[in-house]
This record gives C-alpha cells, sequence and structure tokens, in this order.
C-alpha cells in the first residue's frame, strides 16, 4: 500500500504532531484522496521521516526515524532542451537518492535557460511520489568544469575530498560530448587514479595511456613500495557519447629496483608473466570488477545500495570455443591474407559448428573482452599497412587482459608470439592482438602459418 508522503524542508522531527497548510490539505484530500485516520509520512529531505495519522489538517506524530545516507553519488546533467526529457532524468535520480544533480552547459548544448523553481518543484514531488529520506542538492554551473569530476580516495576507500563536491557520472546532451571533453575525461581519470596510487603507500610509481612517461612518486612513503600499477584509464572512451560500455584496464608489477628509491623505467618494462595482478573495472549496465592474482579469475559487481563489491563470478573460465568474433572489418583488406581466409571460414558453414559465427565489434576492447570471456569468443586487431606493429598497447591493454584469459583457460597472441613472453622496449610498445577462446585463437593461428 502505498503512504503518502509530505515534504516540508523546516519539519522539526521533535514535534508530537505536525499541522499541514491549507495546500497541502487540498492536495492530501483532493488530488491524493486521502482519508481521516490514513498513515502518511513527513520528511525534510536531510534524513528525517516521521510517520503518523492524519486528522483533519493535523498529523499525529507516532515514530520518527534518522537515516543515514548510503550514497555519496553525484549526477552532472547537461542543459537538455527537451524539457519533458530533462524532468524525468531529475525525477529518476531523485528517487535513486542521489546527492547533488548539477546541471550546466557543454560544447553541443542548446542555449536553455533553467527554471530552478520548476526544477524544485520535479524533486519535491519525486521525493514525495518515493517517500525517500534525501533530497538531492541541486547546483547550477554556468560552464562544465572538468576538475569537479575527480574524487580520490586512499588505500581504505575514503575519500580523500571530503568537503568539496563531485561528480561521478555525467550526462550529455542530444548532440553528444564533443571529442574535446571525451578527452578531459580520459585525462581526468588519468588524474583521479594517479592521485589515488600516490596515496596508496605501496605504489612507488605508475605508467599510462595518458601520459608519454610514467611517474615516479617522491613520497617518502611512496619510495617504500613494491609496486607499480600500469594502465589504461578510460578504455574505449571514444564510445562514451554513445552510451557504449568503457572501462579500466590495469596491472599490477612488484617493482624490480631497490625499495626506498624512486621506481625506474626498469620497473615499468616488465614481460606480462611478471604480473602479480591484473583486471579491468567495467562501466555497463552493472559495475564490474574482474581480476586475477594468478589464482583463477573472479568478478565482483557492486551493489549501490551498499557501495560494496559482491562476488558474483567466481572462478570465471572462457568456453574453449565460441560461436563470436569481434573484428574492425574496415580494415579487412589491409591485412595478412590468412587472417582473410580465416574470416572467411568463421562465416561459412565449414566452421566447426556448421553455421556462420556471429560478428560482434563493439569498439571497446574491454567490453568486448568481457562479452567473449563469458561466452566464449575471440577478439582480434591484427598488423594493418597503416600500423604494421598494431594499435593496441602491450603494457595498457595486451598484457592485464592476455593474463586474465590464460587464467581463465584462454589464449592471447600477436600471431606468432605468446603476449605475455614479449619483453617491451619502450613504454607505449603496440603489439598485434589474438585474444579469446583457446581453441578458436589456436585455429585463426592455424591460417596465418
Amino acid at each position: 500500500m502505498h503512504i503518502p508522503t509530505i515534504f516540508d524542508a523546516n519539519y522539526e522531527s521533535s514535534k508530537e504532531d505536525y499541522i499541514l497548510t491549507e495546500e497541502k490539505v487540498h492536495h492530501l484530500n483532493n488530488v491524493l484522496r486521502v482519508k481521516n485516520g490514513s498513515d502518511v509520512r513527513i520528511t525534510n529531505g536531510e534524513g528525517v521521516i516521521s510517520h503518523g495519522n492524519i486528522y483533519n489538517s493535523k498529523v499525529d506524530i507516532s515514530e520518527t526515524v534518522t537515516h543515514q545516507r548510503n550514497n555519496e553519488i553525484n549526477i552532472f546533467i547537461a542543459k537538455l532542451q527537451d524539457k519533458t526529457r530533462m524532468r524525468q532524468l531529475i525525477e529518476k535520480l531523485t528517487e535513486l537518492g542521489v546527492k547533488s544533480i548539477t546541471i550546466g552547459p557543454t560544447m553541443n548544448s542548446q542555449k536553455v535557460n533553467i527554471d530552478t523553481k520548476k526544477v524544485n518543484t520535479w524533486i519535491i514531488g519525486a521525493t514525495e511520489q518515493s517517500g525517500i529520506p534525501f533530497i538531492p542538492k541541486v547546483i547550477l554551473e554556468d560552464k562544465l568544469d572538468f576538475n569537479k569530476f575527480q574524487h580520490t580516495f586512499d588505500i581504505t576507500g575514503k575519500s580523500l575530498k571530503k568537503n568539496i563536491e563531485h561528480t561521478d557520472f555525467a550526462i550529455g546532451p542530444e548532440g553528444g560530448w564533443s571529442m574535446e571533453e571525451l578527452k578531459k575525461l580520459d585525462v581526468v581519470a588519468d588524474d583521479a587514479f594517479i592521485k589515488a596510487f600516490s596515496a596508496s603507500g605501496v605504489i612507488c610509481g605508475i605508467a599510462s595511456e595518458e601520459n608519454d612517461d610514467f611517474v615516479a612518486f617522491d613520497s617518502e612513503a611512496a619510495k617504500q613500495g613494491k609496486y607499480v600499477v600500469l594502465f589504461d584509464p578510460l578504455d574505449g572512451s571514444s564510445n562514451i557519447d554513445v552510451n557504449v560500455s568503457i572501462g579500466t584496464i590495469f596491472s599490477i608489477y612488484r617493482r624490480v629496483s631497490e625499495v626506498g628509491g624512486p621506481a625506474t623505467l626498469e620497473d615499468m618494462l616488465q614481460p606480462g608473466t611478471a604480473q602479480v595482478a591484473a583486471g579491468y573495472v567495467l562501466y555497463g549496465s552493472s559495475t564490474m570488477l574482474v581480476y586475477t592474482t594468478g589464482k583463477g579469475v573472479h568478478g565482483f559487481t557492486l551493489d549501490p545500495s551498499i557501495g560494496e563489491y559482491c562476488l558474483s563470478h567466481p572462478s570465471m573460465q572462457m568456453p574453449e570455443n565460441g560461436r563470436l568474433y569481434a573484428m574492425n572489418e574496415g580494415n579487412i583488406n589491409e591485412c595478412n591474407p590468412g587472417l582473410v581466409e580465416y574470416i572467411q571460414y568463421c562465416q561459412s558453414r565449414e566452421n566447426q559448428t556448421g553455421m556462420p559465427y556471429s560478428g560482434r565489434y563493439i569498439g571497446s576492447l574491454v567490453a568486448d573482452f568481457h562479452r567473449n570471456l563469458i561466452k566464449g569468443g575471440i577478439y582480434i586487431y591484427p598488423a594493418v599497412e597503416a600500423s604494421p606493429e598494431g594499435r593496441l598497447r602491450l603494457l595498457y591493454e595486451c598484457n592485464p587482459l592476455a593474463f586474465l584469459a590464460e587464467q581463465a583457460g584462454g589464449l592471447a597472441t600477436t600471431g606468432t608470439t605468446r603476449i605475455m613472453e614479449i619483453v617491451p622496449t619502450t613504454l607505449h610498445q603496440r603489439v598485434p592482438y589474438f585474444v579469446g577462446s583457446k581453441h578458436m585463437v589456436e585455429k585463426a593461428m592455424s591460417f596465418l602459418k
């Protein structure tokens, strides 16, 4: 049974009864058809919810509960021309219990005036409809400040920015994000990870796809760190504007330089076989952490209601065979003739299934890999005439996913060499990449000989 909720920002929970305004009485009686004696709730939007019974213009309070906020989610919304869509977004975000909603312009936003009174009306309506104890803070910005996307944590997960508004998710305009803005998101993500790692006390340095050189942390605590992290902060970021799943890919190595000094280039240029851990975080319809420490692959799904990752996919195994192949076939005419024949094999009835495989190329490596990890399949990014060394980066993409693939029973190769046996010579070294189900990768390799 739905219990009507009354929002009053000035409500004092200490009162034993609550006097309704004429406007609220009219709304309850004539709109909601609430009868005398019925249950109602009162909230101030700051965590307090009182329960009671309505009698004419008064609510007799029987119980008051003070709730603790269970999330710290902050949302940025680009100004939308479609007011109906804007209203729906704000109402749903309110019902989800987000902490704040920032509304501001982007490069592709339409010039739209925001009626703050109307926005507040939408929020109050959604609050009363859902009965949630918290009302989001509304922030209007005259420009998009990407620094506010940065939110860093220490090793315990505790926020390092206690008093600074930050944005966890951003919803773009009808025209999509501009390439300049998408690039900034890559940089913002990179900066956030670097700040978190530098404060950890166990990591002495990092290398990432977004930095030309590695970063050696200079604090005395960091110099005592025994590990380095190599990562791609936002893999697939060019797909953000079309709402395709993206992710963060990482490798962890034990440093080879002397503890107590700064990290060195040699710490970063280790073969994949030296990885002590690797994994990715996938930002999709759910947020998942998939990782390995060399003892199998395990997947954890974020439960936003408690803010914890829960083990949802223990001991993940990639099927030895599959019926999916992922490749940008727009480059097929620039590929090795043997690879062309393999793709033709995938598309024919002459393969081991007797039916053509399904082509499933997302263009987001982490998303393509995750699908194949669960369902079986092969991902191919070969050398082409324009990129004879391949396009994917060995250290930030290929090695960590190769470690995961092998731990799940799959394979990863350049076409001639096991990925994890390659000794890197540069931070941004690129390689051809074949990764996926064991028998599918082996079959592809047979065509390349």
